[in-house]
């Protein structure tokens, strides 16, 4: 195994949206329940349980017809909840802040997130 192998954060998205079956949303439970993070570590790896992710915030996201999104800080977690967002619904997300990201910068810093 290589030297440089990264921790393993392990998050859980308990989602149910969009769903007409109950229990859905408890895939990142039995996850969990059938042992994930000590068979990772069996492996050699880090491992951190971080949680589950705040699945309404996504709801909220989702569901607003426009979204404006302040991107003044370096956030991954924003990039990524905003990737999302575009997935599902494109050119309905308006960003500001502070534009100082030089070009051919962002990609690389999305490497450490």
């Amino acid at each position: 195994m290589p030297q440089s192998v990264a921790p393993v954060n392990i998050f859980g998205v308990p989602m149910d949206l969009g769903q007409n079956r109950r229990g859905v949303d408890m895939g990142p439970s039995a996850i969990r329940y059938a042992g994930l993070q000590p068979r990772l570590q069996s492996l050699g790896l880090q491992v951190k349980d971080s949680g589950n992710i705040n699945v309404p915030m996504y709801k909220w996201l989702l569901d607003a017809d426009v979204v404006v999104a302040d991107v003044s800080t370096y956030n991954c977690n924003a990039f990524y909840e905003l990737g999302v967002r575009h997935a599902f619904r494109p050119y309905t997300t308006i960003r500001v802040g502070n534009y100082l990201f030089v070009a051919g910068t962002l990609p690389a810093r999305a490497l450490t997130c």
